[in-house]
């Protein structure tokens, strides 16, 4: 039973985790061929944020959870209801888990443009620290990419 778990389990992961490169920024599909722009400033304020699970731990977790729990429900007894009742619980329990653990920490910046406007955006990083000149990158509204231009720049 314990081998069937650990079999399923590692299929699952396996087809989950496809094939990457890492040869620079990774942009979504979406980005390519689009113009984006740039706006540099300097961040005023930064202060740390917990960043939400945006939906893929939580579908993960309810999926790898719906599979065990019907595993183990067919373990048990091998009815239909144990089945189900296995499949629910394993996928509730598996969403809340995959949803914890897809939160993230980040930032919020307040961020004087060089324009003289004023924003606020979070991001997924730590390391910028009000003082920094950085440089925003956009497709639209949405921020692509925040860089460190100069750190500390405000003495």
């Amino acid at each position: 039973m314990i081998k069937n778990i650990f079999l399923i389990s590692a299929i699952v992961l396996f087809l989950l985790s496809g094939c990457s490169t890492s040869n620079g920024p990774e942009y979504e599909g979406s980005a390519k061929n689009q113009i984006q722009t740039v706006e540099t400033g300097v961040v005023t304020r930064s202060g740390e944020v917990t960043i939400a699970d945006s939906g893929s731990g939580k579908s993960i977790g309810t999926m790898i959870g719906s599979i065990l729990g019907t595993v183990i429900g067919q373990h048990n007894g091998g009815s239909y209801l144990s089945t189900i009742g296995g499949n629910i619980a394993g996928s509730l329990a598996g969403g809340v888990i995959g949803s914890e653990i897809a939160r993230s920490g980040g930032s919020e910046l307040t961020v004087d443009l060089d324009d003289g406007r004023e924003v606020i955006i979070v991001v997924d990083r730590t390391d910028i620290v009000a003082g920094d000149m950085i440089e925003i990158i956009k497709n639209g509204n949405n921020v692509e990419k925040v860089n460190i231009l100069e750190q500390n720049f405000i003495d």
